[in-house]
């Protein structure tokens, strides 16, 4: 029976698509018209590669096309006529079958009982579909799976193979006229997405917290231990705790709680064994390869919290065969305890510190818990207090310790040991301390010209004499050179705060004042090698605080004002680095580098990586290079030389945009960009190329127009 299925005026259903060397494309086409002439069109590419006519009387027929070498990616097949002023067609993609052969990943080491601080390896071998060694990369990951709780993901190892295939399409637009529509590859770009992850946080009484990340939103419900952990903190929820949700016992606990008095110069034991490393990832391996035989062998040195931990790895070989390998695995001890530290507290808290101690053996276990507050620089033990404990066989108990934050300390040192007749365990963590009061500073400027006298009202400050003001300081600074309060600013620019053109571009900056100061002024050096040695065996307040990052961070996001400098010595130790040389030198360098990634291959800048070049970020960066090459009279480096030029040339087009989609019919009013655009040509003393010419003089007579009317920022580049 060749007559069509389905009465339609055409026909088309595929057999088969997808086609290779062994795998023919096959499809039926037909139409339910009598005596009908079908145009049978074949392309690949760019190009039609065969046309023919095919008859149909009401019946259809199979078309089979093998694959060959030129087609690549695939063809593209048109079946059309007209009928009667009606113009049919049926179009169908025949995309290359992508050989898939998946990798058999197995573990040959593995063991998923781990003890805390253990060092371990394993081996993993990798094998094709035949069961012979491959040639892999592989990526082996293992982080704490109470992550999870946060962000949970399932991810899918593949590859999308993606072929193009130019569009070709007959359209019936005007009755009786018929068009064809083709369109064919052109070249692409292809440019990193910026995704933005946001995080958002809320609880209602019904115990679910609700969690905001990246462009969705879940809700979840985080059960934990039904107590405090700092007491007093309007922060903290009673029914929620993230991580180590522990089943306690039911029955009240009664404990006695036994201060002990310090001695004044007390230090820590370091002698007692106490877990410390509480990394949330294990380990992170990219790029491991196999050897000959197919094998991966690595080894790492495991974490010392008690958690449950999620390995992932992912293969692929040059081909993009791929191959997967979960596991979970687990740190335990028999006897463990387990504490739940703040992440940070604040001075004048009251911390009620909870932790777990947990039995696994098969007997009971009795002893000592002792807890130790402690100075982490100077090792001074702050407080000590103990508790006896006794814990049946398979059972959990829980106990607290109590004590009040002192203003005296930036940052606390927890450490508890829970001691046996058989087994012992100890964790020790450093809590950060941030200032209950926030930090404010108020200035009063005022010039004394020659000998004569200045008096000055101050009665404004302290927010007018505020009786709940505390550690007032008040600081007199005289200079006889102003510009030195400038200098003072440098160190606050010298290091970026973020990645973008505008933070990598004022380092640079700030560097390169730095060094030219140095250089053209060595009194200076002499000013810096005698505040040296005044201030030798001193340390900058905050340095300490930079040899732990972790800590740095919550206390620079929670009390960002200790960052400044509060005393003189502070001052001079910032101004000492900045003026140091080598430092000077590699600043400069890694500024360069970041400036040279930010900028595309049209000359602009991007704001940050990721995004597409921005004439108003371009004209602020090349505007603050020009204004160092004015104040130092030195060209950075060559590098930097070449992103000006390229940066320049794309003002000049950008310019020239904007002149030729001008609004001709009414006056034409010179823009912000088209104003920034004579200001850097003026400042940079830039020479205007022919093409150009036109453009430029047009934006040149309109400048007096706004020394005029503009507003004083406009009239200040105008008269510039």
């Amino acid at each position: 029976d060749k007559q069509t299925p389905v009465k339609e005026g055409a026909w088309l259903y595929s057999l088969n698509s997808d086609f290779d060397e062994d795998h023919p494309a096959k499809l039926l086409f037909g139409t339910a018209e009598k005596n009908t002439y079908v145009v049978y069109n074949i392309y690949s590419a760019d190009k039609r590669i065969s046309s023919q006519a095919l008859n149909f009387d009401s019946s259809f027929g199979l078309i089979e096309i093998p694959y060959l070498p030129e087609y690549k990616d695939g063809l593209i097949l048109t079946f059309s006529y007209v009928k009667e002023g009606t113009l049919y067609e049926e179009r169908k993609e025949l995309k290359r079958r992508v050989k898939k052969e998946p990798l058999n990943v197995k573990w040959e080491v593995f063991r998923d009982r781990l003890s805390p601080g253990q060092k371990e390896e394993w081996k993993i071998t990798l094998l094709d579909t035949s069961g012979k060694p491959v040639d892999a990369e592989f990526l082996a990951s293992m982080y704490d799976a109470s992550l999870d709780q946060i962000w949970s993901s399932n991810p899918i190892w593949s590859i999308y193979s993606s072929h193009f295939l130019p569009y070709v399409s007959q359209m019936n637009r005007y009755t009786p006229r018929v068009s064809l529509y083709y369109r064919c590859d052109i070249e692409q770009h292809k440019v990193a997405p910026l995704n933005f992850d946001s995080f958002f946080y809320s609880t209602d009484k019904s115990g679910f917290v609700n969690l905001s990340l990246g462009y969705g939103r879940m809700q979840k419900e985080f059960q934990g231990v039904n107590r405090p952990i700092l007491a007093g903190s309007a922060i903290m929820s009673d029914d929620i705790q993230v991580r180590g949700a522990v089943s306690l016992e039911s029955a009240p606990i009664v404990q006695e709680e036994v201060l002990y008095e310090v001695e004044a110069d007390a230090v820590l034991d370091h002698s007692e064994e106490v877990r410390s490393n509480f990394g949330e990832t294990a380990f992170f391996y990219p790029q491991l390869r196999t050897n000959e035989k197919g094998e991966i062998v690595f080894e790492f040195t495991v974490p010392e919290q008690l958690t449950r931990w999620n390995f992932r790895g992912y293969a692929h070989t040059k081909n993009m065969n791929l191959g997967e390998l979960f596991a979970n695995v687990v740190t335990a001890k028999e006897f463990s305890i387990q504490p739940y530290y703040p992440r940070f507290v604040r001075q004048g808290d009251k911390v009620v510190l909870s932790a777990v101690l947990s039995n696994q053996s098969d007997a009971l276990e009795s002893g000592e818990v002792s807890f130790v507050l402690f100075d982490p620089f100077t090792d001074k033990i702050i407080q000590k207090q103990k508790q006896p404990f006794s814990i049946t066989s398979k059972g959990t108990k829980g106990i607290d310790f109590t004590f009040n934050v002192s203003e005296e300390y930036d940052v606390l040192g927890c450490r508890i040991i829970a001691n046996g007749k058989q087994y012992s365990d100890g964790e020790q963590q450093v809590i950060p301390v941030l200032e209950r009061r926030v930090s404010l500073v108020e200035s009063e400027t005022f010039v004394v010209r020659d000998e004569r006298e200045k008096q000055v009202s101050l009665n404004h400050l302290f927010n007018k004499g505020s009786e709940t003001a505390s550690n007032k300081v008040m600081t007199l600074e005289f200079s006889g050179n102003p510009t030195w309060f400038a200098i003072q600013s440098l160190p606050a620019l010298q290091q970026p705060k973020h990645e973008s053109a505008v933070a990598w571009v004022s380092s640079l900056y700030a560097n390169q004042v730095a060094s030219f100061i140095l250089n053209s002024k060595p009194q200076l050096k002499a000013t810096l090698d005698a505040w040296q040695v005044k201030n030798k065996g001193k340390e900058d307040l905050l340095t300490p605080l930079m040899k732990n990052k972790e800590l740095k961070n919550i206390l620079i996001e929670e009390s960002p004002w200790l960052l400044d400098a509060k005393t003189e010595a502070e001052q001079q130790a910032r101004l000492q680095t900045l003026f140091d040389l080598n430092q000077v030198a590699d600043s400069r360098y890694a500024a360069e580098v970041r400036l040279q990634e930010l900028q595309q291959s049209d000359g602009a800048w991007s704001w940050y990586k990721g995004m597409s070049g921005s004439k108003y970020i371009t004209t602020f960066v090349l505007e603050t290079l020009m204004r160092l090459d004015k104040l130092t009279g030195v060209d950075v480096s060559s590098s930097v030389e070449e992103m000006k030029r390229r940066a320049i040339e794309f003002i000049h087009r950008e310019a020239k945009k904007e002149f030729d989609n001008r609004d001709l019919s009414g006056s034409y009013y010179i823009s912000n960009t088209g104003l920034s655009y004579l200001y850097l040509v003026a400042l940079g003393n830039v020479t205007i190329p022919r093409e150009y010419a036109d453009s430029y003089a047009y934006y040149l007579n309109l400048v007096p127009q706004l020394l005029k009317e503009g507003t004083i920022a406009q009239k200040a580049k105008a008269a510039f």
